[in-house]
């Protein structure tokens, strides 16, 4: 009976503790402090916190508190939406419709538009009002062509910015990606 009591308690300070950093990451944010805001979320994502994987992808999406850096910020917005975070969701499927930081694939984008806005995300479900009537619009570049399986690198990846590539293959880096997600994790908290 102790044993279990003495479990419960430590599950409980673990849980606290991951909820502290991340209200103390929250405060931080608010009143500016960037810097330590970020080093605080990052600490509140070691603990599993979806909350923050989310605020880590908008720093390093818009650049506060660091550098822009869209890999990244699709790195954390990936984790935050895989556990039904929804403004996670909305913002990973405006990359992969956009393109910053992962190749544009509009059927992900779409997937990820669905999920959203079944819960309940109001951006979510405009775009995928907006999309439909966009895809009445719209005819198809070639009739003979798939374009769900074409993949085009933003203009960043391709080196030039007024140069897009169109492919047939999947990068490999994605396909392996889940299977990496661990060894990433370790990287980002590593000093």
């Amino acid at each position: 009976m102790k044993r279990v009591i003495f479990t419960i308690a430590i599950l409980l300070l673990a849980t606290l503790g991951a909820s502290s950093s991340y209200d103390r990451a929250l405060k931080q944010y608010q009143s500016k402090d960037y810097s330590d805001a970020l080093k605080s979320f990052y600490v509140s994502a070691r603990h599993h916190n979806l909350n923050a994987y989310y605020m880590l992808g908008k720093m390093h999406e818009e650049g506060i508190g660091t550098a822009v850096n869209y890999q990244i910020a699709f790195y954390w917005y990936e984790k935050s939406a895989n556990r039904g975070h929804p403004l996670a969701q909305y913002r990973l499927a405006r990359m992969y419709e956009s393109g910053n930081g992962v190749v544009v694939r509009l059927e992900k984008a779409k997937a990820w538009y669905k999920r959203a806005s079944s819960n309940g995300n109001k951006d979510a479900k405009e775009r995928l009002a907006n999309w439909d009537n966009r895809a009445k619009i719209e005819k198809p570049k070639s009739t003979h062509q798939d374009s769900s399986s074409d993949t085009i690198l933003p203009s960043a990846v391709a080196g030039s910015k007024s140069e897009i590539v169109s492919t047939k293959e999947e990068p490999e880096s994605q396909s392996k990606e889940d299977d990496n997600s661990s060894i990433v994790d370790m990287l980002m908290f590593w000093k």
